[in-house]
């Protein structure tokens, strides 16, 4: 069985998405009191709090893909981005959730604007909210590091460029295929996922192969 740290492929990455209270481009003000997405970083595994789902109800999430080109998934995997949480279609937030054991949430996404067609994105996209959790990650191998995020003070943080020296513990996934690393967040599979989600969406995801015992 091989193990992998999943994340989200160049195409989906080069499809972003910024957040405003309007249809527009928000201009970046010092000592702004606006919410960010990334004051919802690193909130831990488990439901989104109230106050997030509130936020991104009232929010205009505007899209940088033209709507003749929409992505599968919007949002990386990373784990310090918006908590981790992917921006899919239905199809692709099914995949997890088959995989997550019941620990996984959804919700719509209503407000989504096209920066480039100037009009709504026709598409209906969701954010998948997986916290389905183990201790995966042998911290005394792997490369974990600090990062400083001011809301939240600083995480630990695995480089995934790192992935040849990243080990994990194999046991962990006895008859489990997807799993949230508990110190870092970061997102593991196994092989029964990878060929899922494959199937569903080529080449959308990325699956770096890690090391285990």
């Amino acid at each position: 069985m091989n193990i992998y740290l999943l994340s989200t492929g160049l195409s989906a990455i080069a499809s972003s998405i910024k957040w405003s209270e309007t249809k527009n481009t928000r201009e970046i003000l010092k000592d702004s009191d606006r919410w960010y997405s990334t004051d919802a970083d690193r909130v831990p595994l488990g439901p989104f709090p109230a106050a997030i789902r509130h936020e991104v109800d009232q929010h205009w999430t505007l899209s940088l893909a033209r709507n003749r080109s929409l992505p599968d998934t919007f949002m990386s995997l990373r784990s310090r981005h918006f908590t981790g949480a992917p921006f899919a279609r239905k199809k692709v937030c099914d995949v997890f959730e088959e995989y997550s054991e019941g620990n996984f949430e959804l919700f719509p996404i209503h407000n989504f604007w096209s920066l480039a067609d100037k009009e709504e994105v026709p598409e209906q996209y969701f954010v998948a909210n997986v916290f389905n959790a183990a201790n995966v990650i042998d911290t005394k191998r792997s490369p974990l590091e600090k990062v400083l995020n001011p809301k939240v003070g600083y995480p630990n943080f695995l480089r995934d460029s790192y992935h040849k020296t990243i080990f994990v513990d194999r046991h962990a996934f006895q008859h489990r295929h997807l799993l949230r690393d508990t110190k870092t967040s970061d997102w593991f599979c196994d092989d029964v996922f990878k060929d899922a989600m494959e199937r569903v969406t080529p080449r959308t995801y990325e699956f770096a192969q890690v090391m285990c015992d």
